[in-house]
């Protein structure tokens, strides 16, 4: 999948500047990074609570692009990169 853009400047651009954009879409979209595969079953860590909690998922990959048909719901907070301590339950405290 791919998306072209023409950005309305308001300044000079300089070399190494970055940007930031927002996709909006019906799809909920995650990061392969948060996807444990374990063989036959795949799944996330959504933290609630406090506690990290073990969902499992269905996705679908268009384009590089991880779409979840079944197993979380828009405004889950999924742990990206889990290490592999990581268990069902665990206590967790999150950094902002």
């Amino acid at each position: 999948m791919s998306f072209r853009y023409t950005p309305k400047l308001g300044a000079y651009i300089q070399y190494g500047f970055s940007v930031q954009i927002r996709l909006f879409t019906e799809k909920l979209v995650i990061p392969e990074s948060a996807i444990v595969d374990k063989g036959e079953e795949k799944f996330v860590y959504v933290y609630e609570n406090k506690k990290v909690n073990k969902k499992s998922i269905v996705t679908i990959e268009e384009g590089g692009l991880f779409i979840v048909s079944d197993g979380l719901e828009q405004g889950d907070k999924i742990i990206e990169n889990p290490n592999e301590e990581l268990e069902d339950g665990h206590e967790v405290m999150v950094i902002e």
